[in-house]
């Protein structure tokens, strides 16, 4: 893909998990800085096939088992939030 690709960062969140909702503030703020940047929220408790690809991203990147929030950039998974120190950097 060019330098031209729209960049996706998807983002498997659920309900009543507090560190989803830390994420999504900070996303917000992510989305504003970059434009270029499309954002895809996946609800696990509400999408089942968010459930199955969120098995499937984790198993695949040795990460089990899955939690929440889980952030896919291309090839990286990052799994968890810490705030947007560190988390958000990354």
């Amino acid at each position: 893909s060019g330098t031209t690709a729209t960049q996706v960062l998807e983002v498997f969140v659920r309900d009543g998990c507090p560190h989803c909702t830390e994420a999504k503030a900070f996303l917000d703020e992510l989305a504003a800085e970059r434009p270029s940047l499309r954002i895809v929220v996946r609800r696990v408790d509400l999408e089942p096939s968010a459930a199955h690809e969120l098995s499937r991203l984790s198993r695949a990147a040795g990460v089990w088992p899955p939690g929440v929030p889980t952030f896919v950039y291309g090839d990286a998974v990052l799994v968890g939030f810490g705030g947007a120190v560190t988390s958000g950097a990354a």
